[in-house]
Parts: structure tokens; sequence; C-alpha cells
């Protein structure tokens, strides 16, 4: 189990300051200085997302405003989400699998000796907005989206993913 100490310690290894600095300049996030704290928002993103309130925007701005960041209004905020914030989880999550790849497997017994490493794959389908439906078009008159997870046993965590339609 992974104490807070842990976390801090992955966190600042995986995306360290200067690092997501970079990835703000180079996807364009962070268009005014004074408005959003990019450091703030990009560890809100990652740490948020894997809270109960993972997909609430508006519970990512209250994480955001709760660590100090600048207020801003709701509107605003929102802005943030698009095109930019997208390749700049992309880069984050791209550091993360390598992270996770360099990581030693952990397969002891006849586990290890006999394998280089077991994947498990699973998928879960969320229901989105109905305007999304062209796109991604459910079993029945919604939109939903299948994501796919393959998660490594000896690595403990996720490694890859891919996202479809969920007909």
């Amino acid at each position: 189990m992974m104490t807070g100490a842990d976390v801090r310690g992955v966190f600042t290894e995986i995306l360290p300051d200067d690092v997501l600095m970079e990835v703000v300049k180079t996807t364009g996030l962070q268009q005014r200085v004074h408005k959003m704290d990019a450091l703030v928002f990009l560890r809100t993103m990652n740490i948020w997302a894997a809270t109960g309130y993972g997909g609430q925007q508006a519970d990512a701005m209250k994480v955001y405003f709760s660590w100090g960041a600048p207020q801003v209004v709701r509107g605003g905020f929102y802005a943030w989400f698009g095109e930019p914030l997208e390749h700049a989880m992309e880069a984050v999550r791209d550091r993360a699998f390598a992270y996770a790849a360099r990581q030693p497997l952990d397969l002891p017994g006849v586990l290890g000796s006999e394998v280089r490493d077991w994947h498990m794959v699973d998928s879960s389908t969320v229901k989105l907005a109905k305007e999304l439906i062209d796109e991604y078009p459910g079993v029945g008159d919604y939109a939903a989206i299948k994501i796919h997870k393959r998660f490594s046993v000896g690595l403990g965590t996720t490694i890859d993913y891919h996202f479809s339609p969920a007909r």
C-alpha cells in the first residue's frame, strides 16, 4: 500500500515541474499567465480523475480552487477544457505509461519463472451526453463509450487503453 509520501514521490518523478511546464508550453495550454496556475491545474486533473468525483468539471474546479489557485468564473474555468488540455493530458499519460513500464515486475514463484508478465483486459461503458450519439453510438437511443483497459499483473497497473463506441 502506498503512503502519501510514496504518491508524492511517484508524481514528482513522473511529472516534475520543469517537465509539466514544457508540456504547458508545447501544447499551448496556458494562454494568460495570471489566470491559470498551469502546474496546479494539470496536477488537479490527474489526481481528480482518480477520485469518486472524476468526470465532473464542477468538482475539478472545486479541487483546483481548494488548492489555492486563483479564482476565475465558472465559464472561464470550463474554457480550459479543450484541445490544448487534451494534448497536455496525452503527454502526461505517455510519461506515466513509460514510468510504469520501467518498474520491475512483481511475479513471485511460478508466475515469474514461467512467464514474462500476465495481462488482463477489461472494459467499462460510460453513458455520454445524447449530443455525442453520432460519434459514440450506444446500443439504444443514447451515446456511450467503451473504455478498454490492459492491466499488467506484474506491474500492478494499467499499461494501455483505447476507446470505442459502445454499441
